[in-house]
């Protein structure tokens, strides 16, 4: 089933694995999986905490950031997230609902 099956490149990664982020079984027999015009997956409604996800939006808007142009986008990059360590107190600090 595609639901299982991780999407994007074949080729192993030396990186750590990532985390999931939905429960197992979170979106059920995955019926809202859709291969138009890309596979993806619509997340049934309440399946997130909206203001969780808002709390962590506020936080992140937070960060220092620089502003990036290229041909195809115009963007506001930030450092590199995974650098962040939930163990370093001024990390924890500064964004409890992100590294929660």
């Amino acid at each position: 089933s595609m639901c299982q099956k991780p999407l994007g490149s074949k080729k192993k990664s030396k990186s750590t694995k990532a985390k999931p982020v939905l429960a197992p079984g979170a979106l059920g027999a995955c019926p809202a999986l859709d291969p138009f015009p890309y596979p993806h997956v619509r997340a049934p409604p309440g399946l997130f905490d909206r203001r969780a996800l808002l709390a962590v939006r506020e936080e992140l808007a937070s960060l220092q950031r620089t502003f990036k142009e290229t041909d195809l986008f115009k963007v506001y990059q930030t450092g590199d997230l995974a650098n962040l360590d939930p163990a370093d107190p001024r990390h924890a600090a500064a964004l409890p609902r992100t590294m929660a």
